[in-house]
Order: C-alpha cells, then sequence, then structure tokens
C-alpha cells in the first residue's frame, strides 16, 4: 500500500468509493469494481439479516404454539435460543457498523436490501422477532 491509499474516514455523508474501508482495513475499497461487489455483498448481507430475523421469530413462535415455550426451563434451550440471539445482535451491529461508513453507495445498497429482505420474509410470520436492530 503507497501512503496516499489510506483507508479514509468519513464524519460527513459521501458517494466517494475510493479509500473506503468496510468494517476493517482488510476490506478496502480502491476501484468502482471493487465498491460494485461491495455492494452487492452489503445488499445480500441486509436481506440475509431479514430472513434471520424471520426464522428466529419462526422458532419462537413454533415453540410458543407447541406450548414449549412454559417449559422453557430446559437450559440447552435457552443457551440454544440466547446464542442464537446474541448472533442476531451480532449481526446487527456489523451491519451498523457499514452504515456508520457514512457513505451513500453502502447505505443505499443497505437500506435496499433491507427493503428487498423484509418484503420477501415479512408475510410468513406474525411477530416481530425481538433484536437489537441496528440498521
Amino acid at each position: 500500500d503507497m501512503p496516499s491509499d489510506m483507508c479514509s474516514m468519513s464524519m460527513l455523508f459521501t458517494w466517494q468509493y475510493k479509500n473506503t474501508c468496510i468494517i476493517t482495513s482488510k476490506w478496502h475499497i480502491r476501484t468502482k469494481l471493487q465498491m460494485l461487489v461491495s455492494c452487492i455483498l452489503i445488499f445480500f448481507s441486509s436481506y440475509f439479516y431479514e430472513y434471520f430475523k424471520m426464522k428466529f421469530s419462526q422458532y419462537k413462535l413454533r415453540k410458543n404454539i407447541n406450548g414449549d415455550y412454559e417449559d422453557n426451563k430446559n437450559n440447552s434451550a435457552r443457551k440454544y435460543e440466547s446464542l442464537i440471539y446474541g448472533f442476531q445482535v451480532f449481526y446487527s451491529f456489523m451491519l451498523m457498523l457499514v452504515f456508520m461508513t457514512y457513505n451513500g453507495w453502502l447505505m443505499a445498497s443497505m437500506t435496499l436490501g433491507a427493503i428487498a429482505g423484509y418484503y420477501k420474509y415479512s408475510g410468513t410470520t406474525t411477530s416481530l422477532a425481538s433484536s437489537l436492530a441496528c440498521h
């Protein structure tokens, strides 16, 4: 890497693609093609977050309908559900960090992915998954 080829941190909204880093300096965008590929990856990350929320909501709903929720004193079942919830929170925080690049392309990709995912999966459950949704 050349000295001028460093990650830039913007505290203001921007549409620039050069020297944008996503979450880590290893994900360093230098070209338009890299930005396009990154936008596609971010779109699908956001889209699949909606899928994951739907699956977790279905799991909890199924346990509730089967009466397993009251019997959820089972320690291994509670650990499993807690791990899934922790993963969901971690996932949402990672998406939040992408949004905090203040890059318009990445923000739009994430928003469009969330819209597409919500459209695809929102009608499959009647309850919203509890989460710290940060995107």
